[in-house]
């Protein structure tokens, strides 16, 4: 096979001219850190799936799959742990080792409702109340997160703050005016003309990049493991129909239930939604 270094000759020489020798340096390290990272997780991931087969699951859906849902359906989110008021032993958020995990326990119902996030709770009030977004009172909120922990979301100062919810002021607009878009049709638009080295470098570019969504015992849409909060907040204030997500942790009982279908059990028997967007790809 023909290793094409094109693309990475050209993100090098582009980063050169930008940044100079130093900035290429720290992006080369910064890029072997997340594809030793990728690599880790493929292993990983790929391991499991051998050990889920050894158990004769049948019903093993592809990992890096990408799902079509409605964002409303998406009802409640996994707490981080800093964000847990008391102690849960059955708590338990996603890592992104955890793709394609089948979990029991108790985790799926350790929620809160999606509506009640802060970040939503301050999109509503700016596009619903045109309030600002130091009126929404989010500025501060994330301030005492960056006092405790460095930063958030990437932002490690005030205005910094200010400038990323600029940006999402415009992802708001975008969605409205346009409509919703994966990050492979976002990416695909962008460089229509201009290749994206960086998504081509990147394995899995796009599956990251999509909100994170775990499934729950009775095929609840549970969001968490990820980022996308303002997307699926964006998306259920401005009532779109569908947006993509990736799947990280099933609940065990409800992948029993994929087995059963599989089996010839009957859907409506299971008290399941024929339309549910996880059994599809063993609807027959």
């Amino acid at each position: 096979m023909k290793f094409d270094l094109r693309p990475y000759r050209q993100r090098a020489i582009t980063i050169l001219r930008q940044e100079g020798l130093l900035g290429l340096i720290e992006a080369s390290f910064a890029y072997i850190r997340s594809m030793i990272s990728i690599i880790v997780i493929n292993v990983v991931v790929k391991s499991r799936y051998v050990y889920y087969r050894m158990k004769r699951f049948k019903t093993l859906p592809d990992p890096f799959a990408l799902k079509k849902v409605d964002p409303d359906d998406i009802e409640y989110y996994l707490p981080r742990e800093y964000n847990m008021h008391t102690e849960n032993n059955a708590h338990y958020y996603p890592r992104d080792t955890d793709v394609g995990r089948i979990k029991a326990g108790n985790w799926d119902r350790c929620v809160f409702e999606f509506e009640s996030l802060a970040k939503y709770r301050a999109l509503a009030q700016r596009h619903n109340y045109s309030m600002s977004w130091e009126e929404t009172g989010i500025i501060d909120y994330l301030m005492t997160i960056v006092d405790k922990r460095g930063q958030v979301d990437g932002c490690t100062n005030q205005t910094e703050l200010k400038e990323r919810y600029n940006r999402i002021d415009d992802l708001y607009k975008d969605v409205r005016d346009r409509g919703y878009r994966s990050q492979k049709e976002m990416y695909t638009e962008k460089n229509s003309n201009t290749p994206n080295y960086d998504s081509e470098l990147k394995p899995f570019s796009h599956f990251w990049g999509e909100p994170a969504i775990n499934i729950g015992r009775n095929g609840e849409l549970i969001f968490g493991g990820g980022g996308g909060t303002h997307r699926i907040s964006i998306a259920k204030l401005l009532d779109v129909n569908e947006i993509t997500v990736r799947v990280i942790l099933r609940h065990e009982e409800w992948h029993q239930k994929r087995e059963m279908i599989e089996s010839g059990v009957s859907i409506e028997d299971l008290d399941v939604d024929r339309d549910h967007p996880d059994i599809q790809d063993i609807c027959h």
